[in-house]
């Protein structure tokens, strides 16, 4: 089966891709991770459900502009699951994990696609502040391009390199709900970073807990070395 298209990646990025050699990751307490765990299931979430209340902004604009369309009615019909093209950084630690409990989750994207093939993935595009006005315009009053309105984000959130997870709503019953579960297998897990500032000890616990508890390999699990020097030259000392 071939992987479904994805906009906006590099061509390197897509060569990836058709390869299943591109990875996403997505950045969350470790609370979240042992809910999709338990519940072999991931959360897709409605835009009305979001911290930024510039994302539902953007909708508002373009409903402004084509005033046949109602923005909640828009809304309504996608849900969103947010990754990252990043595969570390100082930034996105601290801004989704703020409690130093967190874990990176990694996922090779040609894999959940073809798991789950109700979702569509699509990188996030950053233009300037004075073009996104014109952007909005651009996708015009066709229904079938409105999903790309939620693939458009502020230059200032350009270091998160997000890219987004979507499902459509399929009936009214699902229109009306604020998240849309769909079943995740964990085999596709590829990898487990852990916060580089939690403590080591409570990292060893946690590793132990999630190999007994859910029988995962403890090779993938390591925790970053991203503010811990001393760990990081002993690993690679110089020449």
């Amino acid at each position: 089966m071939p992987v479904p298209k994805v906009p906006n990646l590099t061509g390197v990025q897509r060569r990836r891709l058709k390869a299943n050699t591109l990875t996403i990751y997505r950045y969350v307490p470790i609370g979240r991770l042992l809910e999709l765990l338990r519940t072999k299931q991931l959360s897709f979430m409605k835009i009305s459900k979001w911290d930024d209340p510039f994302e539902g902004h953007l909708i508002d604009l373009y409903c402004q502009i084509f005033t046949q369309f109602d923005p909640e009615a828009v809304k309504s019909k996608f849900a969103f699951s947010c990754w990252s093209l990043t595969s570390e950084s100082d930034h996105i630690w601290r801004i989704y994990t703020p409690n130093k409990d967190g874990v990176r989750i990694s996922v090779h994207l040609a894999e959940l696609l073809l798991a789950q093939p109700r979702v569509k993935a699509g990188a996030v595009e950053y233009p300037e502040q004075s073009e996104i006005r014109q952007r909005i315009k651009a996708f015009g009053a066709m229904t079938s391009k409105q999903s790309g309105l939620f693939f458009v984000k502020r230059y200032a959130f350009q270091a998160e390199k997000e890219l987004r997870l979507m499902v459509t709503a399929k009936n009214d019953e699902e229109k009306a709900k604020t998240i849309i579960p769909l079943l995740f297998d964990k085999r596709l897990i590829h990898g487990l970073r852990f916060d580089p500032r939690m403590d080591v000890e409570h990292y060893e616990c946690l590793k132990s807990y999630l190999a007994n508890q859910y029988s995962l390999d403890k090779k993938i699990m390591t925790q970053s070395l991203l503010y811990q020097p001393n760990r990081v030259f002993k690993s690679n000392p110089p020449p």
